[in-house]
């Protein structure tokens, strides 16, 4: 009862403390009325009885009070020691689990770059590639930088300029392989260093043993570090000398650019002055003619070599589209034999006769605009093939006394390029330079006084040899006045201005008769009555092409010229700029290169079609079919192909395609639902093929020819020649008839009415052995004559029969008809038609009216 009681009175005590007393307070306040003085007296009486006993008690409990204070301070002393404790625990721990984790980020990391190391760079083949574009440089800079000679060349700096070009490019490529080692290096150092400092990694546990553990990591993190931190420095060292020694390549290349270029400039602000004071002067480093032509097939080597390898794409892409139109012009000679119109093209072209000659004139030709700045030297090979292919043209398609005409002249250019290609000067070159001129100049004048020269009418030949006679009078005087590179610049531009200017012509001439071919035979496909328009094959070209002619031209024979590089040199480098919109970076010629993709796989797809289409027959008596249908794939592949191939070649990003597939998609979903039905309905006509280009369907009332099948609509030929477009859907969800898909054979009827008392049987029998007459008519199966009906008037026949071609049948038909016609008359037999008789009743006027009523 003690341990009940002592809290108990404990209780009572403060309550006496924390309310009574309060209490006492508020009633004190009113002692002096009656009631209050009253419940004072009682509460007083109440709690004064047990005085002595919670006196006691309240002792008590402060006694126990102070033990329990006493107490809950060693609670919390022993509470914050056991915190300490369980922080000093995870502390430890975190740390130990902070540093496992460094120590594994620190060990990856060597082992990733242990890694990079041991793959390497190819140092060897970059000292190589220094002492190569060392000894290249020498070549190139020889007699122009180093062992000047007294008198420079144009075609010599020009050499030199591209080859010192190539050779800064081809450094620039190593160079950027090398900045980008030399990053990772950096990189991985950067990692290293960063991981290796953290102050986590040196704190010791306080546990021994994880001191223990720790220091074994601490040493075997240490063997690891050192030798990678010590090849990494190496590797550090090694690829700083190598760039070093790459950039002080690179400046003394752009250096010794920027001399050749001024000397460029120099000589073309003194392009008409004098430079050698005596016709037999010699340079001042004097070199043998021999000699000049070995100097100058180094460079010409080089020169062809370092293109041939930049631009080996565009080299291989030049032979391969000759390739593909010497095979569309062999499809074209074999369409025109078989249309039986060959004789009459050969009239007028030579593009069928030498379709080998034609697609190397076109495609060289065409491929120089095309082709990043050519060097001379490259671009006399291209001339010479393109001169001997137009030979084999002109052979039999000019006169013999214009042929001789270009024989000669051609002789000329070819030693004209032969001239150009020798980069020094020399004494016997010049002589050179001065005997052409004459030859030529006296060449041109003979054809042009000649009596066959003064009755063409070739203006613009004549137009050729007046230039090319100013050219070598001009070439003439300066050479005499002591200016050898303006009088070679003239005696080259003579000749190569009437063979350049010849071989665009006929290029121009060429492509417009093969453009022309095509589409005869192309209409011809849709109307068997086109006329073949010999008016536009092989005449003369009209005015705009002319002027196309001389800006070729132009441009053909500038494009090496330093003056024509300043002029057109910085609208390259405006195409090449890179711009952007928001984060996307595109270039004009990227642009350019984009739409030219596309347009080229869309015609590359036509021309597809084109050939297929005239291979396959539209209905043969087989049955088979052609490619058809089938076409529609193979262009939604060019086309997709071409897509792609644009994309890539303009440097789009694959992602931004996604991009655009993405939003066409949703363009779709909100509106494009029929599209995409003609589109995906294409694609099942392609794969089931129930209709063929070529075949004769019936849709919605309109029957004819099916001309096309395209990717979202195709085309139907109606017999009264117009064009019918039906979206692809419609083609599959509405009923189609399909005269010619299984086969071609197509059964006719004709119905025959004749006259009562004719004798049916012999009248069977002539219109059965009639319908046999006609070879058209197939024998099996069987014609067949039924009697079908009697008429009020008449007697009716049906005659049934088949051909094998649909397209015939109703001339068989009509002509069927005439002779039955024929037939009838000469037999007396008559084709009633319907006859009513008309009776007229007079009626009798009734009683009680008169006549006029």
């Amino acid at each position: 009862m003690e341990g009940v009681y002592k809290p108990f009175s404990i209780v009572r005590k403060v309550s006496y403390l924390t309310f009574i007393k309060p209490l006492f307070n508020v009633f004190y306040s009113s002692a002096y009325s009656a009631r209050g003085l009253v419940t004072l007296t009682f509460l007083f009486i109440y709690f004064s009885l047990p005085a002595k006993p919670l006196q006691k008690e309240a002792d008590t409990a402060i006694q126990s009070d102070t033990s329990l204070l006493q107490s809950l301070g060693l609670i919390k002393r022993t509470a914050k020691l056991e915190q300490e404790r369980i922080t000093a625990n995870y502390q430890s721990h975190s740390l130990i689990l902070d540093q496992s984790k460094k120590f594994i980020a620190l060990s990856l990391e060597i082992q990733n770059t242990r890694h990079y190391l041991n793959q390497g760079f190819e140092y060897k083949k970059v000292l190589d590639l220094i002492e190569q574009v060392k000894a290249w440089k020498e070549i190139a800079i020889d007699g122009v930088i180093v062992n000047k000679d007294s008198l420079q060349t144009n075609r010599n700096l020009t050499a030199t300029s591209i080859l010192l070009k190539e050779l800064v490019s081809r450094t620039n490529i190593w160079l950027t392989t090398i900045y980008k080692y030399h990053s990772t290096l950096g990189m991985h150092q950067r990692k290293l260093d960063s991981l290796a400092k953290d102050n986590i990694l040196y704190k010791v546990p306080e546990d021994s043993a994880a001191a223990v553990t720790y220091f074994h990591k601490l040493l075997s993190l240490k063997k690891e570090l050192d030798p990678v931190n010590a090849d990494l420095k190496s590797a550090l060292d090694s690829i700083q000398r190598i760039e070093f020694q790459v950039n002080f390549l690179k400046t003394s290349l752009e250096s010794d650019i920027s001399e050749t270029e001024a000397l460029r400039k120099q000589l073309d602000d003194r392009v008409y002055f004098k430079e050698l004071k005596s016709f037999n002067q010699s340079p001042s480093r004097f070199k043998t003619f021999s000699e000049i032509i070995e100097y100058s097939r180094s460079k010409a080597n080089l020169l062809i070599v370092f293109y041939i390898a930049n631009h080996l794409f565009k080299i291989m892409l030049m032979l391969l589209s000759v390739v593909v139109l010497f095979i569309y012009l062999r499809f074209l000679v074999h369409r025109s034999k078989n249309a039986n119109v060959f004789d009459q093209l050969n009239q007028r072209t030579q593009l069928l006769n030498y379709p080998v000659a034609s697609a190397i004139l076109i495609l060289f030709t065409i491929f120089q605009f095309f082709l990043p700045l050519p060097p001379f030297i490259i671009t006399s090979y291209i001339w010479l093939i393109s001169s001997i292919a137009l030979t084999v043209i002109l052979r039999k398609s000019m006169p013999r006394f214009w042929f001789f005409t270009w024989i000669v002249f051609q002789l000329l250019f070819i030693i004209a390029l032969f001239d150009n290609y020798l980069l020094a000067h020399s004494v016997v070159e010049r002589w050179l330079i001065l005997y052409m001129s004459i030859i030529g100049l006296a060449t041109g004048l003979y054809f042009i006084l000649s009596k066959k020269g003064r009755q063409s009418k070739d203006k613009m030949v004549f137009a050729l040899l007046i230039i090319m006679a100013l050219y070598e009078i001009g070439s003439i005087s300066f050479n005499l006045y002591g200016n050898y590179n303006l009088a070679k610049g003239l005696m080259a531009n003579g000749f190569s201005t009437f063979v350049v200017a010849f071989m665009v012509f006929w290029t121009i001439r060429l492509a417009s008769d093969t453009l022309n071919i095509s589409l005869y035979f192309r209409k011809s496909d849709e109307d068997d009555r086109h006329v073949l328009p010999l008016d536009k094959i092989g005449g003369k070209l009209s005015s705009y092409k002319y002027v196309l002619v001389f800006i070729a031209w132009f441009v053909l024979l500038s494009r090496n010229t330093h003056a024509y590089q300043s002029m057109f040199g910085p609208l390259g480098e405006a195409l090449k700029e890179p711009r952007s919109i928001g984060e996307f970076e595109f270039t004009y010629l990227s642009v350019f290169i984009f739409f030219f993709v596309i347009f080229l796989s869309g015609v590359l797809a036509k021309v597809v079609s084109f050939i297929t289409s005239g291979a396959n027959p539209s209905i043969s008596n087989s049955g088979e079919k052609g490619p058809g249908s089938w076409l529609l794939l193979v262009r939604i592949a060019i086309i997709s192909a071409g897509a792609v191939i644009a994309f890539i070649a303009a440097g789009i990003p694959m992602d931004r395609l996604a991009i655009i597939i993405g939003a066409l998609s949703v363009g779709i979903g909100f509106g494009l639902q029929t599209l995409i039905n003609n589109l995906v309905s294409g694609l099942i006509i392609a794969f089931e093929k129930p209709i063929n280009v070529g075949d004769i369907v019936e849709i919605s009332g309109s029957i004819g020819k099916m001309k096309s099948i395209g990717i979202r609509s195709s085309v139907i030929s109606t017999w009264d020649g117009s064009d019918v477009i039906i979206p692809n859907g419609d083609l599959l969800s509405q009923h189609l008839v399909n005269w010619t898909m299984g086969n071609t054979k197509r059964r006719f009827e004709i119905p025959v009415s004749v006259a009562y008392g004719t004798n049916l049987e012999e009248t069977k029998k002539m219109l059965h052995d009639l319908i046999l007459q006609d070879d058209r008519i197939m024998k099996n199966p069987d014609p067949i004559v039924w009697v079908t009906t009697f008429n009020n008037s008449s007697i009716d026949f049906v005659l049934n029969f088949w051909v094998a071609n649909f397209a015939i049948g109703f001339d068989v038909k009509s002509d069927l008809m005439l002779a039955i016609d024929k037939l009838f008359k000469e037999n007396g037999i008559v084709i009633p038609f319907p006859q009513q008789d008309v009776y007229i009743k007079s009626i009798e006027p009734r009683e009680g009216t008169t006549e006029e009523e």
